[in-house]
């Protein structure tokens, strides 16, 4: 079960995914993101997410190869600064 964090983190992952028309491959996004959820933590999900939107690759693919080099590397590596972050998902989440 999700506790409050990892609610936050898969809703502002949904908000990105939707609003900027990422490519699920026919994957429905639940689906998409229970998957990467049940393998890393939401909070790398969501930094996947946003560092695809920053690089230009809005793909699921891209956010699971993210996933998986992070993971290879034991620590996720966003390239993004705070203020990318921060402008991002004030346009996307409510107040």
């Amino acid at each position: 079960m999700f506790n409050a964090t990892d609610r936050i983190n898969i809703s502002q992952a949904i908000a990105i995914l939707k609003n900027y028309g990422f490519d699920l491959k026919g994957q429905e996004l639940t689906q998409l993101l229970e998957r990467w959820a049940d393998h890393f933590s939401t909070t790398w999900v969501r930094l996947a997410v946003l560092e695809s939107l920053y690089e230009g690759r809005y793909q699921a693919v891209s956010v699971e190869h993210l996933l998986t080099f992070w993971e290879q590397r034991g620590e996720p590596h966003a390239n993004f600064s705070q203020e990318f972050e921060r402008l991002v998902l004030y346009k996307l989440m409510p107040a």
